[in-house]
């Protein structure tokens, strides 16, 4: 998920890395016989599907360990499609489609903006894709800025640069039916309707959009029709209405997101008579307590029963196997290392789905095999795996030479040593971590601030034990946050500041300080702040006797700094200096004085 300057704490846990579960209630599992024989009438539909693939173009791991990227992924997709034209010729075929976020995560992929990525998938096959919020978080061309600044050069200030320049090496349609252009937005008189980005719900509510009129932008289509073993498919985009809300707002001011019921029902009303069924491609899915895409989707289904065949999801991370109505949804973790698989059996007689032949799975992982030192330069994965249909599966070369050449290039930038770690430096959202800790105190020293704060969900990823690059550093910070320098503050308000500090958070996101040391308690479930003191020094509160009203220097991540944050104590403080990105400004220390970073925790926020 994305970080941006117009959202609440709450809203930076979405779109983020969660644990992977398996919701219960579908048990219509692939299996040997799935596809091993056809009636003549029947034609075989398989939806290989991925999501949230955030850069993820490598395997990771080692030997037996290693799993996914997107050569190994070609290859076992060549392998199905192979194995199902020997067995049906053209009484089946294959439909490569993913969930949305093929961008942002690795340095492999950003110090591109996207370019090796869509390349890679290109030579993969796929056949449509939804963008997911974070295609939009690259901003104007520029691998380090991320929205347009005042020193962005104005050739480059399209604050979409940088996916139009990756959308031009596409050779397959980006999907997104709910996504509209503001400006193109009237009601029946003419009149122009302002919206709010999500869902696009007019501002003023006596006004009604007048959709037909609507625009959508030029690099994004509503739907696609595919022929696959003589069936015509509809493949119709869903990016999430809260777009907006999750990646850089300034890069999708001018658009909003449309309720995903209404779009999609709009845009299958415009296939009738064209499709003989129809599939969902939505970067949208369901957390905890949230079942989003299940109430879309039954919503769909309530007002057409035929509206929709199959859905591949993306966006909550999750690996999801379940079924609406009897239509089959999958969702298949993120990073590139898994995908998903349904088979439909159609009836070309009927012009039906076979419901009760439909078999499907969601997280199949993308394994490789390790070969004996006597082996070939490839092993055969088939033998050990049904669903790649009996034919080899060889990782495609002219993808690893994308990836060599992306490879290539970042070189340089990635192998510069930053230190190393006594073990795994661990991140948590929800409560103080060593990483997280160890990172704001290094922007505190880059900044030379009294305090400097960040938000736990900035932190990605963990460190791992060993020698560190700055490769490392960029998994566990990929974005490219801006650190704002502020204007000075004084006592009382860096002593309001302080207690939120330590007592507020959304459900996934906490903040989290280096300079203070901040001590409170509950009365009656109310915090009260007990002490607040600077790290080593000067004690904040209780003020000591004739203290002045102080002026302390906070530098904060710009999200964190903006109206609507979430952050009261930081709303109306003015912006003094932007200093950069705030990766780049530790990555300077630590290039210039790598750091041995260690498990320990300290109590800089304690409750009595």
């Amino acid at each position: 998920m994305r970080r941006t300057a117009t959202f609440a704490l709450l809203a930076l846990a979405l779109a983020c890395k969660h644990p992977e579960a398996k919701p219960a209630g579908a048990s219509k599992t692939l299996d040997a016989g799935a596809t091993s024989s056809l009636a003549p009438n029947e034609r075989l539909i398989t939806i290989l599907g991925t999501n949230d693939m955030h850069g993820g173009l490598e395997p990771e791991g080692f030997g037996e360990a290693r799993v996914g990227g997107v050569a190994i992924l070609a290859g076992i997709v060549s392998a199905i499609r192979t194995g199902l034209a020997t067995q049906h010729g053209e009484r089946a075929g294959v439909l490569l489609l993913d969930g949305g976020d093929q961008f942002q995560g690795t340095l492999i992929s950003n110090y591109s903006e996207g370019r090796g990525m869509f390349r890679a998938l290109g030579e993969a096959g796929y056949d449509a894709a939804v963008p997911g919020n974070h295609d939009f978080d690259f901003g104007p061309v520029g691998w380090l800025e991320d929205v347009v600044l005042p020193t962005t050069a104005p050739e480059n200030a399209n604050p979409r640069g940088a996916l139009l320049r990756a959308a031009e090496l596409l050779s397959f349609p980006l999907l997104s039916s709910n996504t509209y252009e503001r400006s193109s937005l009237e009601d029946a008189s003419g009149a122009k309707v302002e919206v709010v980005s999500s869902g696009c719900r007019p501002k003023n509510p006596s006004q009604q959009i007048v959709w037909e009129k609507a625009k959508r932008p030029a690099f994004v289509k509503p739907y696609v029709v595919k022929e696959v073993a003589g069936v015509r498919i509809g493949i119709i985009g869903l990016d999430h209405v809260d777009t907006a809300e999750t990646t850089q707002s300034a890069n999708v001011r001018d658009l909003c997101f449309r309720d995903a019921t209404d779009s999609f029902l709009a845009a299958r009303a415009e296939l009738d008579g064209q499709v003989d069924l129809a599939v969902m491609i939505a970067h949208d899915g369901n957390f905890a307590n949230v079942s989003h895409l299940k109430k879309s989707l039954g919503d769909i289904l309530q007002a057409r029963d035929d509206a929709v065949d199959a859905v591949v999801s993306g966006h909550s991370h999750l690996v999801e196997l379940y079924e609406v109505a009897g239509v089959p949804v999958v969702q298949s973790g993120s990073g590139g290392l898994k995908f998903g698989r349904i088979d439909l059996i159609y009836d070309v007689t009927t012009k039906k789905v076979l419901r009760d032949k439909t078999r499907w799975l969601a997280g199949l992982e993308m394994k490789h095999a390790t070969c004996a030192p006597e082996a070939s330069a490839f092993c055969d994965i088939s033998t050990t795996h049904v669903l790649y249909e009996g034919a080899k599966v060889i990782p495609s070369t002219k993808v690893e030479k994308i990836i060599q050449e992306s490879r290539a290039e970042i070189g340089p930038i990635a192998e510069r040593s930053i230190g190393k770690a006594t073990a795994e430096i661990k991140r948590s959202r929800k409560e103080q971590s060593p990483l997280a800790q160890a990172l704001v105190d290094l922007l505190r020293e880059a900044s030379q601030a009294d305090v400097a704060i960040i938000n736990s969900a900035t932190v990605r990823d963990t460190l791992p034990k060993g020698a560190l690059t700055y490769e490392h550093l960029y998994k566990t910070l990929p974005f490219s946050s801006r650190t704002l320098r502020l204007t000075k503050v004084d006592r009382e308000h860096l002593v309001k500041l302080a207690l939120d500090m330590a007592t507020k958070s959304g459900e996934y996101g906490i903040m989290v300080q280096s300079g203070l040391e901040i001590t409170f308690k509950k009365e009656g479930g109310t915090p009260k702040l007990v002490k607040l003191a600077k790290v080593g020094g000067e004690t904040i509160f209780p003020a000591p006797e004739g203290a002045g009203p102080g002026a302390y220097t906070i530098v904060a991540l710009d999200f964190l700094c903006d109206q609507v944050s979430g952050v009261d104590g930081l709303k109306g403080v003015a912006v003094e200096k932007d200093l950069g990105v705030f990766r780049e400004l530790i990555a300077e220390v630590l290039v210039d004085a790598p750091k041995t970073f260690a498990t320990t925790i300290d109590k800089r926020v304690k409750e009595l």
